[in-house]
């Protein structure tokens, strides 16, 4: 299922965007508070003008096997993580490089990480966008 949910969001993905990959797991607290965190209204709204957003499980093999593919040989410590990905199925950036795992961006400097991840990734979100995203993390 996840494999399929990839595949299909990538065909059907509109040129201006890239796939937001989250992976998670039901029993995961910080996996709970991201995938709250991304379907609050004003947030997904705004994830939406350059994202498709999809969660995947790391308890399936099949999420499992995504994951191992879209991090590319990194290790990863820990879920939630996520990767951006563009039509060419390259992970364009991700919680993970220089970061170790960002997880869910809770505290400290990692909303401001979060947020630059963004920046680095798409010129779809404007600044008042980012300020409203980094807004409802420091809230969630």
């Amino acid at each position: 299922m996840a494999q399929a949910l990839y595949e299909t969001t990538l065909k059907n993905l509109p040129a201006d965007k890239k796939i937001f990959v989250i992976f998670g797991a039901d029993w995961c607290g910080y996996c709970k508070m991201f995938d709250k965190y991304v379907s609050v209204a004003q947030v997904s709204s705004i994830l939406e003008k350059a994202f498709c957003v999809i969660h995947v499980s790391t308890d399936t093999d099949e999420g499992k096997q995504l994951s191992d593919k879209l991090k590319g040989g990194e290790t990863i410590n820990g879920i939630p993580w996520f990767a951006i990905v563009d039509h060419e199925q390259k992970v364009v950036s991700s919680s993970v490089p220089g970061y170790g795992n960002l997880g869910y961006p809770l505290s400290g400097q990692e909303p401001d990480m979060f947020i630059n991840i963004l920046k680095q990734t798409t010129t779809q979100i404007n600044e008042q966008d980012l300020a409203t995203l980094k807004n409802h993390l420091i809230r969630y």
